[in-house]
């Protein structure tokens, strides 16, 4: 009778550290989903911040505006160290030509920024993003 009550005293006790273990499994298990949640959501944000200082620019601006612009992504593509330099394609003349070939090298970005007539309205658009959402291409062009 005394083995018996020890070999239940026992297994209650095998019972409730299985028990403990499982409960401390679903708390890790848990926890490591937050810290991918958290990853997800601090990528998303760094997206959104690279992108909206150019996405700001969209639409029909002021080439003083488009002169800001192409600084800005002068600057971009110069010092970026994380891969994520943005090309664009400029049209800065009204008449009808072939189509802009796509610059992404700042100096030529800085160099073609001198040809744009502050007084003069310019279409921006956004043309294209990567696979991650980050702005890969910009196209302006010279409103008529």
């Amino acid at each position: 009778m005394e083995n018996a009550s020890k070999a239940l005293l026992i297994a209650g006790a095998v019972l409730i550290v299985i028990v403990l273990i499982s409960v401390g499994m679903m708390i890790v298990q848990s926890a490591s989903g937050l810290t991918g949640d958290v990853d997800d959501i601090t990528s998303s944000q760094a997206v959104t911040a690279f992108n909206s200082q150019f996405e700001n620019y969209q639409g029909t601006q002021k080439g003083t505006s488009v002169k800001t612009l192409l600084g800005l992504l002068s600057t971009n593509n110069s010092t970026n160290t994380s891969g994520h330099t943005i090309s664009v394609k400029l049209s800065l003349s009204t008449e009808a030509t072939e189509a802009a070939e796509a610059i992404s090298d700042s100096t030529e970005i800085t160099k073609q920024a001198a040809s744009v007539i502050g007084s003069a309205r310019y279409n921006i658009l956004v043309s294209a993003k990567d696979s991650l959402g980050y702005i890969t291409e910009m196209e302006i062009t010279r409103v008529k």
